[in-house]
């Protein structure tokens, strides 16, 4: 005999899945993921001059229940450091005209905006090719299909 009584969660929409919803707004100026490939594939892909952008979820939540608050880890790397940071200022536009809102594979996002927050940590290497920024990525919960 059980004595819990949980509520149920089946009838509740899941919330987007931020991290592929910002790779896919990206994936104009780069090859946009979630996870880094093996660093034998990274670098042969950086050496054909390609352009590498990871994007991870860094927290977050929805406190109110409604809105889900992400900040968003995005690290851009090519070839060289100067051409990381030209990229990046491509993604910091894109971010920008993202502001009041847009639709990204069907689903609603409220609003994209740089955070200001550091998540650069220096590294030790003077030649690290990488450049990272956060960006805060809003989205509404879903509504309930019936």
């Amino acid at each position: 005999m059980s004595v819990n009584n949980f509520p149920p969660i089946d009838d509740l929409p899941d919330w987007p899945d931020v991290e592929d919803l910002l790779c896919t707004y990206f994936e104009r100026f780069g090859t946009a993921v979630t996870q880094r490939p093996a660093p034998d594939d990274f670098e042969a892909m950086l050496a054909a001059g390609g352009t590498f952008i990871e994007v991870l979820r860094a927290g977050g939540g929805a406190p109110d229940g409604r809105l889900d608050y992400a900040p968003m880890v995005v690290a851009v790397t090519t070839a060289k450091r100067r051409q990381s940071w030209q990229v990046m200022n491509q993604l910091r536009k894109a971010v920008k005209v993202a502001n009041s809102g847009l639709t990204i594979d069907g689903t609603l996002v409220h609003s994209i905006t740089e955070t200001g927050e550091l998540s650069m940590v220096p590294q030790i290497d003077p030649e690290d090719r990488t450049v990272e920024l956060t960006f805060l990525v809003v989205t509404p919960l879903p509504r309930r299909s019936r």
